[in-house]
């Protein structure tokens, strides 16, 4: 099970003997030289060698290591497997559309840029303020970083843009008042935060709660769990797993 955006955090400095540590900062898709400095440098001291743009939006931030993207790739593995599965599973039932939103859901999340999160706080100004925070580095890390967008991403069974921008007082259900694809579940979504955290979130209108999104945020509608077979169970939750590892744009 992936739960990597919540148990990555024990091992989060944790790496091979090595005689220096190296992080290599990428923005908007552009690597910033890296900097080395001693092994268990704390992030601070990093962030003062480097030359950082000014319009970082530092909850979108996302650090990883060689060790988390490996743990990562091998569940991003097990969770396209788990996929085609389904799909072929559907398509054996003579479910042609159930079989069309998988594959549909398929080209979606395989198309954007993911990496192995590791849960940390990465904002300058937390980390000066608690010390705790201010974690020591132990071999190479990548840095991904983005500018403030007040946009929301859409992602599921639902036809609506890839990407909104955020309005005002307006409630989550109100970005997904668009046509379901087939096998979609209409009572619950899942609000996956720009840090990785997610929530589930009511949909229905006789549960719907006043629910804005953040920016950054991704909102991904799943399939109605009564439609998956048993040994999917927590398909949507693997999904929503994925997602929180997106790269920020």
């Amino acid at each position: 099970m992936f739960h990597l955006n919540r148990i990555i955090a024990l091992i989060l400095f944790v790496g091979a003997s090595a005689q220096a540590a190296e992080l290599t900062v990428i923005y908007q898709h552009q690597s910033i030289p890296s900097i080395k400095l001693a092994d268990g440098a704390r992030l601070d001291q990093f962030y003062a060698r480097s030359n950082m743009p000014d319009d970082i939006d530092w909850n979108t931030a996302l650090i990883t290591s060689p060790a988390a993207q490996q743990h990562f790739e091998l569940q991003s593995q097990a969770l396209k497997r788990k996929l085609d599965r389904l799909e072929n599973h559907w398509l054996r039932q003579g479910e042609s559309g159930l079989a069309q939103s998988v594959r549909q859901l398929k080209h979606e999340l395989f198309q954007f840029p993911v990496a192995g999160r590791i849960k940390a706080e990465l904002d300058p100004d937390m980390i000066r303020l608690r010390a705790e925070l201010n974690r020591p580095l132990i071999g190479s890390y990548s840095l991904y970083m983005a500018p403030h967008h007040a946009s929301l991403y859409l992602l599921g069974l639902m036809n609506s843009k890839p990407v909104v921008v955020l309005q005002s007082g307006w409630s989550i259900e109100q970005y997904v008042d668009t046509g379901r694809l087939s096998g979609a579940d209409n009572s619950v979504g899942y609000l996956i935060e720009a840090n990785g955290q997610w929530q589930t979130v009511p949909l229905a209108l006789w549960n719907k709660k006043h629910i804005e999104p953040a920016p950054g945020a991704t909102l991904f509608i799943g399939f109605e769990p009564s439609l998956l077979p048993d040994e999917m169970a927590e398909l949507n939750e693997l999904i929503a797993d994925y997602i929180a590892n997106r790269i920020p744009q």
